[in-house]
């Protein structure tokens, strides 16, 4: 059962993962390479935000506040389908709140 929850768990972050990685890429080149190099301050990546959702949004602090809240939108719209599972739900939360 151990071995299914990780399975489960590896996949939600993979998918949260791949839906910032296409937000940002949406967003656009530039945005998307800025907000890797933040990342790397907190010696984290992309993959790390599924815990750690605060490093994606002090890592965009620097974009004008519409392109953040287009980006924290996106990220939310792209999931919200997933929301009936509580990680994915709490992970929009957090994102939507502190915009």
């Amino acid at each position: 059962m151990k071995n299914e929850e990780f399975k489960k768990s590896q996949m939600k972050k993979a998918l949260i993962s791949f839906v910032i990685e296409q937000s940002l890429i949406d967003a656009g080149d530039e945005i998307f390479e800025k907000t890797l190099k933040n990342l790397k301050k907190f010696d984290s990546d992309v993959n790390d935000c599924n815990q750690h959702p605060d490093y994606l949004i002090k890592s965009i602090t620097e974009f004008p506040k519409k392109t953040r809240e287009q980006i924290l939108l996106s990220i939310a719209k792209k999931l919200e389908e997933f929301a009936y599972q509580p990680e994915i739900n709490e992970f929009i939360k957090i994102i939507c709140c502190k915009q």
